[in-house]
């Protein structure tokens, strides 16, 4: 199917009362308008008002046309990754995992404008997660992204909470990732699947599957440290059901002061 003709352009001026308006229309729509109002003191000629009108309609014109191409322009740009302190509201690389596990290599992070306490001026940066806007980043961390226009990276994670919320910076893991756990029926544990605990046959606590994420440990979260090899301690005579899967366990939901965080939002 062909294009439709693009319809012919047209400069239109005209008096109202003491006012000279200048439109341009692009077939019947009117695309923009200008005018020049006669101050009291000074006699109406038409002339004079529709000089004035067409200029500041042709400037208006203009100015939109070269502002429109330079949005375009720089929305285009390539995204160029720069080795230097970075500035509120830019969007960094991290180019190595943080030592807190708060985030990993190559995550996109943005900065804020949180407040560096010393020893940290002039030596880091403070980026946004979303439970809190002031962890720190050292320099040497991370490269600037000049125009990048995407979002930052987000990854669901469990945290500790305390009186319905979050507790702590340190979090318990990235919701979904593989764990080396199993449950005593074989079935493989995912970070935030919950568990039922068991001993002499009857469940003592329901619990959350948790990974520590700078050690790489993975641990029932009221029994780090407990061996539960082929889902079963030994030592204490506990075993472990899976209950609830990690996908149905709803944002914000706390399970034994384990708090699911699954969106990206300011709690």
């Amino acid at each position: 199917m062909k294009n439709k003709k693009q319809q012919k352009q047209s400069i239109h001026i005209y008096q109202q009362g003491n006012k000279t308006i200048a439109q341009l229309n692009q077939g019947k729509e009117i695309i923009s308008m200008s005018s020049a109002i006669c101050h009291p003191d000074d006699k109406y000629d038409f002339t004079i008002g529709s000089k004035i009108a067409y200029e500041r309609l042709i400037n208006k014109t203009i100015d939109k046309d070269i502002k429109t191409k330079i949005e375009n322009k720089t929305e285009n740009l390539p995204v160029v990754e720069v080795k230097r302190p970075a500035k509120t509201g830019e969007y960094i690389k991290a180019l190595r995992n943080s030592e807190h596990g708060r985030y990993k290599k190559d995550d996109i992070l943005l900065v804020t404008d949180g407040d560096l306490k010393h020893p940290w001026d002039d030596r880091a940066v403070c980026y946004y997660s979303n439970f809190y806007k002031g962890f720190v980043i050292r320099n040497e961390d991370y490269v600037v992204l000049e125009n990048y226009k995407g979002n930052k990276t987000f990854r669901p994670f469990l945290i500790s909470s305390f009186r319905g919320k979050p507790y702590g910076t340190q979090i318990e893991g990235y919701i979904g990732e593989d764990t080396s756990l199993v449950d005593i029926l074989g079935n493989k544990l995912k970070v935030g699947d919950v568990v039922d605990v068991y001993k002499n046959g009857s469940v003592v606590k329901t619990d959350v599957v948790c990974k520590n994420v700078v050690e790489n440990e993975d641990y029932i979260n009221e029994y780090e440290g407990y061996d539960f090899a082929n889902g079963v301690n030994k030592q204490y005579q506990y075993y472990i059901i899976k209950n609830i899967s990690y996908k149905d366990i709803r944002h914000k939901v706390i399970v034994n002061d384990i708090m699911y965080i699954k969106e990206d939002e300011v709690i």
